[in-house]
């Protein structure tokens, strides 16, 4: 069996502003070109993710029932409020804590 292995490096983040130009779409085209050759498996991936580059903790917040409405509008209350979060696009993996 012969086997290889390549590396590609992109053009600079200035020079690819066009949508699908993220290494995630190439990478998606050159499976789909790949996929065509018939005398050989050919695998196309992009390599994780720096750690930590990017990331955010995020935040936390507390919902209080200062109304003295009960548990059932609280519950309401946070269901309303995550169904908002997840309509903002600024906002990824909204989730109760609890």
């Amino acid at each position: 069996q012969n086997m290889g292995m390549a590396f590609i490096g992109l053009k600079d983040w200035s020079e690819r502003e066009a949508p699908g130009s993220d290494a995630a779409s190439l990478t998606g085209r050159a499976m789909g070109y790949f996929s065509t050759i018939k005398e050989a498996m050919v695998f196309a991936f992009a390599p994780p993710a720096i750690q930590e580059l990017g990331n955010a903790t995020g935040f936390d917040f507390y919902l209080q029932d200062s109304l003295s409405l009960g548990h059932e509008a609280l519950v309401a209350a946070q269901g309303q409020l995550l169904g908002m979060a997840a309509q903002n696009p600024k906002l990824v993996g909204v989730r109760p804590n609890g």
